[in-house]
């Protein structure tokens, strides 16, 4: 019962916005991604990394607010952050070092991406084997599971299995990346409603902040434990 007043008593525009600031930037981002007319190719680990930044604000207001052990916290005060922030960050690269090998590409469809794939390793005369969404490419140590998002109109090569070739996977990227630079497609209109769910968060947020800035500075000290 302690926990639960205590939760929601703490939920104030200040938790508010430091929830949903880095969510409502990634939104920003991937709606402008997706208004591209060209398709963009990132890499798994940068795309788990920016995952986990959009999420930060939701860490830093729950698990690392609600469990920070009091004995410490009264003892460092504000320098109780640094540390478990820093814990975040290690965590979390973790996760993206553990992660299988893994290529995103914003705006294009699963078959745009097998037509430019099969015409790019022809090209380069690479034996390789399809077996339905499977691609397997022997030279560069390479096999991968082709997955799509319909809605958000994105692809990602996933690795299948262990023994996974890195200097492959970088050779695959460095290629595909040269296919895509000449690729030209329409806008994908669900970037517009990223754009206008972020530009009204990041509104609201604005707003929040301005009507009451005495109470964000007060919620501010006692979550700095000044």
């Amino acid at each position: 019962m302690q926990f639960n007043v205590r939760f929601f008593g703490m939920i104030s525009t200040l938790h508010v916005a430091i929830a949903l600031g880095p969510l409502a930037v990634y939104m920003l981002v991937l709606g402008v991604l997706n208004l591209s007319r060209r398709p963009v190719l990132t890499t798994g680990w940068r795309d788990l990394f920016a995952v986990g930044l959009a999420l930060s604000g939701f860490i830093v207001i729950g698990p690392l607010d609600l469990f920070m052990p009091a004995a410490a916290a009264q003892r460092l005060g504000p320098w109780i952050w640094p540390p478990l922030v820093g814990l975040y960050v290690l965590i979390l690269t973790l996760i993206v070092l553990v992660s299988r090998p893994r290529l995103v590409i914003y705006n294009l469809s699963p078959a745009e991406l097998r037509t430019i794939l099969e015409g790019m390793l022809q090209r380069l005369g690479l034996e390789h084997a399809w077996a339905g969404e499977s691609l397997s490419i022997p030279l560069w140590g390479i096999e991968l599971h082709v997955a799509s998002f319909p809605v958000m109109r994105n692809v990602s090569l996933v690795a299948t299995g262990s023994a996974q070739d890195l200097h492959g996977w970088n050779h695959l990227r460095q290629q595909l990346q040269r296919e895509l630079a000449g690729v030209q497609l329409p806008p994908n209109p669900i970037g517009m409603t990223l754009l206008a769910f972020s530009l009204v968060m990041l509104g609201t947020i604005v707003m929040r902040l301005l009507q009451n800035p005495s109470a964000i500075a007060r919620g501010l000290r006692e979550m700095l434990r000044l």
